[in-house]
């Protein structure tokens, strides 16, 4: 079974800049669809701010864009043809287009330089008065409508189901890679000890293979050495090798492993914020 991934999150308008050079990462990869490039964001929603006459400018840190992930199962992506993952991006652009209008959209960038291509689109909160509010546009309710009209117009296309991800869940999976981190950091820990250990020996040996030579001197040629000093020293030499190049992967894995689990943390605190507005709202309807 695939899902449809669909993720929501709110950029300030002192965050722009920032925002601008996360997505235009990897220019060789990464693609605008429909020339919606991310290129001179802040310029193009000031254009837009000044196009809706409001009566007051907008606060320093009022939400400019509502960033949409838009994704599926990493599986989906990895079987699907080119043109299917192409065709499923720009259906949903479409969607965002006619649901709040082409021109509040201001970027369509695709991903495709991780495990799971996706596409961010970004959106103007602007309502059907005029006002830049995201506030009003983007209530925990309406992003759950929005998740299942996503779903009935695009996702079921493609075989995707809509699917719910919890807090619960994602603070399981972000607690599960953590102890997956601390396993490797005490096997690149214990790894490494065994290097140094290996790096000790070596050294004795080589100290006392110059002893056994004419004088002591160092600049010789050749040394002899027992035979099990000799087939101790070749054992541990490849023994060493091994244990670096086991470091260097497990390094690499610790690398993308706690990039990882720092994005699973900013997911759990969106997911913390989301219910907790949401039981907040669910509460106002009941007493409303």
């Amino acid at each position: 079974m695939f899902f449809q991934h669909l993720y929501a999150k709110k950029v300030k308008l002192t965050d722009l800049p920032s925002m601008q050079r996360q997505l235009n990462r990897h220019a060789n990869t990464n693609h605008a669809l429909e020339e919606l490039t991310p290129m001179q964001l802040n310029h193009r929603v000031k254009e837009r701010i000044a196009q809706l006459h409001l009566k007051r400018r907008p606060r320093s840190d009022a939400v400019g864009i509502e960033d949409f992930i838009v994704g599926t199962s990493p599986e989906f992506m990895q079987n699907a043809k080119v043109e299917l993952r192409e065709q499923y991006f720009l259906d949903a652009l479409h969607f965002f287009q006619a649901r709040y209008g082409k021109e509040n959209v201001m970027y369509c960038q695709c991903h495709l330089d991780e495990d799971e291509p996706h596409i961010h689109v970004g959106i103007m909160p602007v309502t059907t008065d005029g006002r830049l509010s995201a506030k009003s546009l983007f209530t925990p309710k309406s992003l759950e409508i929005l998740q299942t009209a996503f779903h009935r117009e695009v996702a079921v296309k493609y075989g995707l189901l809509r699917g719910e991800y919890h807090v619960r869940q994602c603070l399981e999976l972000c607690n599960f890679k953590i102890e997956q981190l601390k396993l490797r950091l005490g096997e690149l820990a214990e790894n490494l000890d065994r290097t140094a250990d290996n790096q000790k020996e070596l050294h004795r040996i080589s100290e006392a293979a110059k002893s056994k030579t004419f004088l002591g001197a160092d600049n010789v040629e050749y040394v002899k050495l027992p035979i099990a000093d000799y087939q101790k020293l070749v054992q541990m030499a490849y023994e060493s090798l091994k244990i670096q190049v086991m470091a260097r992967k497990l390094q690499e894995e610790f690398a993308q492993c706690k990039q990882e689990v720092v994005k699973l943390r900013i997911l759990v605190e969106h997911l913390r914020k989301d219910n907790y507005w949401s039981k907040n709202y669910e509460q106002k309807e009941k007493v409303g």
